[in-house]
C-alpha cells in the first residue's frame, strides 16, 4: 500500500517563488505603462521577480523564515504559513530588530516576505528604522579584504570598471559584442550595453571619449560571444569603482558644480545639479535619484 507524502514547507516556498519569476519581462516598461495610465509609481513593483540575483536573495530570506516558523511554531505547511503570514512575519522582524540587525537587512527581509506572500502591506505594524547615510560603510574606507586583492594584476578590469560603472553581475555576464565602437543610437560614441541589469532592466552606458580606447582594446581579436572578463576576483570591491565612476560622470556633466556636500543630512535644491544627478542615475541602472545622492556622489 503506497503512502502519500506531502511537500515540505521549504519545497512549497521554492515553488511559490518559481511561480513569481518573470525573466525577460521588462519592469521598466511596466512602470512606464503604469505612468501612462496615470497611476502612482512610487515604490513601484509588478509583483513579480525579474532577475536571478533578486530571486537568490529573496529565496535565501524566505527559506530562513520558513525554517524559523517550522522550528519555533511547528508550522509545516505553506497554507498555514500563509494564513499566519502577518503575525509570523511581524514576530520574525521584531526578533531581528531586537538583535539590532542593520536597517537595510531588515528592509530586504520584509521585501522578500512581501513578495513571497504577495502582500505589500505585510508586517506594516513593525517600524523599521531608516537607513541613514552616516551609517553606510560600504566601499568607504579600507576593509580587511583589501589586503587579499592586488590591483596591479587587474589593471584592465579596474580601468574598465572606472569607465562604465557596472555591477559585479553585469561585468561577469558582459560579452565582447556588448561593447560598441560607433553606436548609431548614441551619436557614434563608444557604448557598453547591459542586457539584463538589476530587475532585468536593459541599459546602455556611454563611455567617456578619454576612456574609450582602453575599453575598445578589450574587443580586439575576440569573438562577440566571448565573455569580456573570464574571472572577477572575489575580493575586488566593485562598488567602490561604481562610486568613482559616478563622481567622475557627475563632474563631466556638471563641470561648474562641486559634488554635493557630504556633511549635510538633507540636500537642498541648490546643493546639486539635478540634470547631472539624473544622468548618473540612469547610467548606474537605478530609477531613483535619491539613491545616487545618498550612496554614490557624496
Amino acid at each position: 500500500m503506497s503512502r502519500s507524502h506531502s511537500k515540505s514547507i521549504i519545497r512549497e516556498v521554492i515553488e511559490r517563488l518559481d511561480s513569481l519569476m518573470r525573466i525577460g519581462m521588462s519592469r521598466a516598461e511596466a512602470k512606464r505603462a503604469a505612468q501612462e495610465r496615470g497611476e502612482s509609481t512610487f515604490a513601484f513593483t509588478t509583483g513579480f521577480i525579474h532577475s536571478f540575483k533578486t530571486r537568490q536573495v529573496y529565496q535565501e530570506h524566505s527559506i530562513r523564515f520558513a525554517k524559523w516558523a517550522r522550528d519555533t511554531f511547528g508550522v509545516k505547511q505553506f497554507a498555514e504559513l500563509e494564513i499566519r503570514a502577518d503575525e509570523l512575519a511581524s514576530n520574525y522582524l521584531r526578533k531581528y530588530l531586537a538583535e539590532q540587525k542593520k536597517a537595510d537587512t531588515l528592509q530586504t527581509i520584509r521585501a522578500s516576505l512581501r513578495m513571497l506572500f504577495r502582500n505589500r502591506r505585510l508586517a506594516q505594524g513593525v517600524e523599521i528604522p531608516q537607513r541613514l547615510r552616516e551609517n553606510i560603510t560600504r566601499s568607504r574606507g579600507p576593509k580587511a579584504h583589501d589586503q587579499h586583492f592586488q590591483p596591479a594584476n587587474w589593471v584592465k578590469l579596474l580601468n574598465f570598471l572606472d569607465a562604465v560603472g557596472l555591477r559585479r553581475d553585469e561585468v561577469t555576464m558582459l560579452k565582447v559584442g556588448d561593447i560598441c565602437e560607433h553606436d548609431p543610437e548614441h551619436g557614434g560614441q563608444t557604448t557598453v550595453k547591459v542586457r539584463s541589469g538589476k530587475g532585468g532592466k536593459k541599459r546602455t552606458v556611454v563611455v567617456d571619449p578619454g576612456q574609450a580606447t582602453a575599453v575598445l582594446l578589450l574587443k580586439e581579436g575576440r569573438a562577440d560571444e566571448e565573455r569580456v572578463f573570464e574571472h572577477i576576483p572575489k575580493h575586488l570591491d566593485v562598488h567602490s569603482h561604481r562610486r568613482d565612476f559616478s563622481g567622475a560622470l557627475y563632474k563631466r556633466e556638471s563641470p561648474d558644480h562641486e559634488l554635493p556636500p557630504a556633511d549635510k543630512k538633507r540636500l537642498s535644491a541648490k546643493d546639486y545639479d539635478p540634470v547631472a544627478a539624473q544622468k548618473v542615475t540612469e547610467a548606474l541602472g537605478h530609477h531613483r535619484r535619491s539613491i545616487i545622492l545618498k550612496h554614490y556622489i557624496r
